[in-house]
């Protein structure tokens, strides 16, 4: 039996707090935050999305947040402490 391919569309949005485990510490109303898809390369962040910016073997993500957050990312994945480019710093904020 042949499966189909999964269907990479969102079909509606998820709470950030549905993507993080119970021991994240973050800013009251974080986890309410919407988010309608996500990716790990900045060009592809459409308005809504979560951009993983995932350290790689060719490039740091943490150099792309703020092209993710000119596309419109409604969150970003960093590494606790990682340095971001735009002079902020991984941590548990709400912009």
């Amino acid at each position: 039996m042949r499966r189909s391919p999964v269907n990479s569309k969102v079909r509606g949005a998820m709470q950030l707090q549905m993507l993080t485990g119970p021991e994240t510490a973050a800013s009251p109303g974080w986890g309410h935050i919407e988010i309608s898809g996500l990716t790990a390369d900045s060009r592809e962040v459409r308005p809504g999305w979560l951009f993983a910016a995932l350290s790689g073997a060719k490039a740091d993500g943490a150099r792309f947040v703020p092209d993710a957050i000119a596309r419109g990312a409604t969150a970003i994945l960093v590494k606790a402490g990682a340095p971001v480019a735009g002079g902020a710093s991984g941590s548990r904020t709400r912009r």
